[in-house]
């Protein structure tokens, strides 16, 4: 498919030319560091441009240190456009933001290119274009790397842009900003409802483990209805390594199969083997309540409990680590302030509900049940996320290409 098929159709009057024609482009090498022969500056850095369409001095910035020469090259102008230039895959590269307010120390950083237009096309004109995908092809298509991803600079200027006269570049941009608009409170609607949707899965668990204490149900302290598995050896040949990152917070989902797992040779520092059945616990930061159920045999990383279930079911157990009642109590016990673990001492002397086999599985049961409802729902609604994103995508490609009549934009 040629990635260029959208100049064929563009209307009369409009004009391609490469970024070179219409903007100067600047590569800034300003980093985090701070010297003391340099002058103090706030630094605009890969995150804030990542994470905002538009720059403004609303925003928390870094402090840093810049020469006087970066300050005066990199320092940021209203209606400047700034890309992410650098990244470990090429979907992060080329993302744009516009800068809407500055300051005499606001300066673009490392990993960034600072795109400054000229009087022929317009800062907002030119943030849209680069969130179109007939320009986010070409740039995909110029990055260059294997495990981290790079856009030279020459790839930069030589991308071929769609220029129509300045009051339809001020039109499309105006009609833009408002739908845009309009879709991008969808979607903070519906992300709304997944954070509900996760708050009641959260409440389901912790009420039913919260209500086996109200019972007469016996309670235990956690060390004597698990054996806690201790470090592994080393026949882990063959074995799949599980590591936090692989675990989603408050599911108990793993992120990936173990067909994708990484062999335990690869890994520098392993922890315990595990077995299918047993049940993993993340001690880094157990407030993330990253849980899961082994469904494989594996060695996990040193930051997990594993635990083998004695006197309880593997999925009553899970549920009991993922309930907030349990979550909170650990992370009340943890050691280490800037990377808080749980301690196993105090995480085995909780007392948990021990209730009777068919109890557990029916406890077990009912929570499997409303968590399937919850799930339908929150593949839905991100779906429909998903869509929406796919229409904002759409509708500015279609804009910026001139696929919408300018006066109806206009109307």
């Amino acid at each position: 498919m040629n990635h260029l098929a959208w100049i064929a159709s563009l209307p009369k009057l409009w004009k391609v030319k490469p970024l070179r024609a219409v903007a100067d482009c600047m590569v800034s090498n300003v980093d985090k560091l701070c010297m003391d022969n340099e002058e103090s500056v706030r630094l605009c850095n890969y995150m804030n441009v990542y994470h905002n369409e538009f720059i403004t001095l609303s925003m928390d910035f870094m402090r840093a240190t810049a020469t006087r020469r970066e300050v005066a090259t990199y320092c940021l102008k209203s209606g400047d456009v700034i890309i992410t230039k650098d990244s470990e895959t090429w979907k992060d590269i080329g993302v744009p933001a516009l800068v809407r307010e500055t300051a005499n120390d606001l300066v673009c950083g490392y990993h960034l290119a600072l795109l400054r237009p000229s009087f022929k096309i317009t800062g907002a004109f030119l943030l849209r274009c680069f969130q179109a995908e007939s320009i986010a092809i070409q740039l995909e298509l110029a990055a260059n790397g294997v495990t981290r991803f790079g856009l030279p600079k020459s790839e930069i200027l030589s991308v071929m842009l769609p220029i129509p006269p300045l009051v339809d570049q001020k039109t499309i941009a105006d009609y833009l900003d408002r739908e845009t608009k309009r879709i991008d409170a969808l979607i903070v609607a519906k992300e709304r409802i997944l954070d509900l949707l996760n708050e009641k899965r959260q409440a389901l668990i912790t009420h039913s483990i919260v209500r086996s204490f109200d019972s007469c149900i016996p309670a235990k302290r956690l060390k004597y209805v698990v054996r806690l598995r201790r470090s592994g050896t080393q026949d882990y040949m063959g074995r799949s390594y599980v590591g936090l990152k692989d675990i989603e917070s408050w599911t108990g989902q793993l992120l990936r199969s173990a067909e994708d797992s990484n062999d335990c040779m690869s890994v520098m520092s392993v922890g315990s083997n595990f077995e299918s059945g047993d049940v993993l616990f993340g001690k880094l930061r157990p407030y993330l309540a990253k849980a899961w159920i082994a469904e494989f045999q594996g060695q996990s990383s040193t930051e997990f409990l594993v635990m083998k279930p004695l006197e309880v079911e593997s999925r009553f157990l899970l549920y009991i680590c993922l309930s907030r009642y349990f979550v909170e109590l650990v992370n009340s016990a943890t050691f280490g302030s800037k990377m808080p673990r749980a301690d196993w001492t105090f995480m085995g002397s909780i007392r948990i509900p021990v209730p009777k086999w068919d109890e557990q599985r029916d406890i077990v049961t009912q929570i499997d049940r409303e968590i399937v409802r919850i799930e339908k729902l929150r593949f839905k609604t991100e779906h429909s996320i998903g869509l929406l994103k796919e229409r904002r995508t759409a509708l500015i490609t279609a804009a910026v290409t001139g696929q919408i009549d300018v006066e109806e934009m206009a109307a």
